[in-house]
């Protein structure tokens, strides 16, 4: 039958208010260590992963290779990551996290993720926290879709 008009419309703008507030906190809580979310992002992902490419680096965040490597002259500047030369390819370099980058990252998850996330989530009963993760599941695999093959997915 599907989600009825009305619904999908209050949806739609509660999608919009959560994204303008959360990119209001983000950039807050981001300027208080004068990062940028997609630096904040290369770091959260080199934590998680140690180390890797400036390749990956390109595709894990969906930007051109000169706009990485923008990123990662600033974040080696203010000694958050270093890059060196890759062992096995002259051309490629690895970007590994330092400690700076590990406790920024940190205290960011600290602050966003335990103050904000967990404490909103204990609002809700364990079904519903269920039926939420659902939906998050089902929004990052049709938004992965969509990144896939953007003219194909453009108008559904």
């Amino acid at each position: 039958m599907g989600v009825p008009m009305k619904e999908k419309e209050k949806l739609i703008q509660s999608f919009r208010e959560m994204h303008l507030v959360m990119s209001r906190l983000f950039n807050q809580l981001l300027g208080e260590v004068d990062l940028t979310f997609p630096q904040y992002v290369l770091l959260g992902h080199l934590s998680t992963a140690g180390s890797m490419t400036m390749t990956e680096a390109s595709e894990k965040l969906y930007i051109s290779k000169p706009a990485v490597t923008s990123l990662v002259d600033k974040l080696a500047e203010e000694k958050y990551l270093a890059r060196k030369p890759h062992p096995e390819d002259r051309r490629a370099y690895h970007l590994t996290i330092l400690q700076k980058g590990q406790e920024t990252v940190k205290k960011f998850q600290e602050t966003f993720i335990h103050n904000l996330m967990l404490k909103t989530l204990e609002a809700f009963k364990t079904e519903e926290r269920e039926s939420l993760q659902r939906f998050m599941d089902s929004v990052l695999q049709n938004a992965d879709e969509i990144l896939a093959n953007p003219i194909r997915n453009r108008r559904r």
